[in-house]
């Protein structure tokens, strides 16, 4: 069971990584930064503590 879980928590981190990277492009490429940017830190925040708490627990 706990492989399952590593399995589902290593592809939702991919994921992330990937729609993060997407959305800081985005954010860059249209240059309205401040409001988005503290937003996607903030998103990024949470789901890294969750997924620490998901690989500790």
């Amino acid at each position: 069971m706990q492989e399952v879980l590593i399995f589902i928590i290593a592809v939702f981190g991919v994921s992330l990584l990937t729609s993060i990277c997407l959305i800081i492009y985005g954010i860059v490429k249209v240059q309205k930064l401040s409001g988005k940017i503290s937003l996607t830190v903030g998103i990024v925040l949470l789901s890294l503590c969750l997924f620490l708490y998901s690989v500790m627990g």
